[in-house]
């Protein structure tokens, strides 16, 4: 009896043993910054790109350096603090650069898709938790780099001068982007948490959610 008791448990501490080396292997997989682009992930880049270029066309407010002030900044945030810093660099720079030249912005494309897809990975690499210090810290860094990078950019196309005149309007628009991305972030993450596991901030998340769980 003694004997079948101990099979029982060495059989049940194997399936343990077993399950564990799984969690750990799909987390490997992701990786401690998030999931990297994958064939089977392209629907979702698509589908989110998509989303991305319709928003950054919903508002379109003209600047000096023959740009357009828009509402790209939610989307960037909110792409890269669900799904990490590959997938949201290319969400966050393919989306406003299509929006570029099918709004008639084509001088800007280019560099829209350097400067947003940059700014999206800065934002995945630095923002590691939800916790609110930690996002819009991450957040503002990668919004600074956005001013610096049309700031320069509008210096090439447009001048000092009109550059110049564009920048407060640059930081409103990522002031706005960082407040709209994080409440949507937080409302998304509540209301359907699988979306954003991909990211390192859903793998923490999902991670708090059971520890509450256990408790």
């Amino acid at each position: 009896m003694a004997n079948n008791a101990n099979a029982i448990n060495d059989e049940q501490a194997g399936k343990d043993s077993e399950q564990a080396g799984k969690g750990s292997g799909a987390r490997g997989a992701r990786g401690a910054w998030g999931s990297k682009p994958t064939a089977s992930l392209i629907p979702l880049i698509s589908i989110m790109t998509a989303v991305t270029t319709v928003c950054t066309m919903l508002v379109k407010i003209p600047t000096p350096s023959r740009g357009y002030l828009n509402l790209s900044d939610t989307m960037i945030y909110f792409s890269s603090y669900a799904f990490g810093p590959w997938i949201g660099g290319i969400i966050g720079g393919l989306g406003p650069a299509l929006s570029d030249l099918i709004l008639g912005y084509p001088q800007w494309a280019i560099f829209t898709l350097l400067i947003d897809g940059i700014q999206a990975i800065i934002v995945g690499l630095s923002v590691r938790r939800f916790k609110p210090v930690t996002m819009i810290v991450g957040s503002v860094v990668a919004g600074v780099w956005k001013v610096l990078g049309y700031f320069l950019a509008g210096i090439v196309l447009s001048g000092l001068s009109a550059s110049l005149v564009d920048v407060p309007g640059n930081l409103a628009q990522a002031g706005v982007g960082i407040v709209i991305g994080i409440a949507l972030f937080s409302a998304v993450r509540k209301a359907y948490p699988p979306l954003v596991r991909l990211g390192n901030l859903g793998v923490n998340a999902a991670a708090d959610e059971a520890a509450d769980s256990t408790k």
